[in-house]
């Protein structure tokens, strides 16, 4: 398949040779060569077949969801919200695929270079002096609740509270990398990347 920025995208997280079904079955339909047997070739360009096959493929990311969206539940879901799944902890990721591969591995691997004021976590010291992180997520009466770095909601009495401060750091981890293995971390970026289709459409 030509390898031209016009062409599409398409990933396949889970089943094996399926590209390579994709890649023969298109060059059938449009192959590259002979450049001349297309019109749109005489401007200069050779990349009238990726224009085709970019609209066979109807410039959707084809996914086999499975192992990315596994993977997103595993170790996301617990305050993240994607397609109607998960918590509402931090931000809600539909259509996160849009911001490309380079941002969302920013955003994972290095979440503390620009965090939303409503996302940045507190430290509390309660007069046991156990200290407690989390983002604060409602007020009942005269308690505080807080939501920490799995998920998991804390309750705490306004009066134990002896000192609050603001923290400038997300509640997500900095060492996701070494968290998960590097092929589910593809698998994530490939099933957050077929958002950028599915919310579009």
């Amino acid at each position: 398949m030509a390898t031209h920025e016009t062409a599409s995208v398409y990933i396949n997280d889970a089943e094996d040779g399926l590209l390579h079904d994709y890649d023969v079955w298109l060059e059938k339909l449009a192959p590259h060569e002979p450049t001349s047997q297309y019109q749109h070739n005489r401007t200069g360009e050779d990349n009238a077949d990726a224009h085709m096959k970019r609209q066979i493929m109807g410039r959707e990311v084809v996914v086999a969801i499975t192992a990315g969206k596994l993977v997103f539940a595993k170790n996301c879901a617990a305050c993240h919200r994607l397609g109607g799944e998960g918590a509402l902890i931090g931000p809600q990721l539909d259509g996160i695929g849009q911001r490309g591969l380079e941002r969302l591995c920013e955003d994972i691997l290095d979440p503390n270079r620009n965090v939303d004021l409503a996302f940045r976590s507190s430290n509390l010291t309660l007069k046991d002096d156990e200290v407690i992180s989390g983002l604060q997520r409602r007020e009942e009466g005269e308690v505080l609740i807080f939501a920490d770095s799995t998920g998991k909601e804390i309750a705490v009495p306004k009066n134990q509270i002896k000192e609050r401060s603001e923290s400038e750091l997300s509640l997500m981890p900095e060492n996701f990398a070494e968290i998960i293995s590097p092929e589910d971390f593809n698998h994530l970026m490939a099933f957050l990347l077929a958002t950028a289709t599915t919310h579009a459409k």
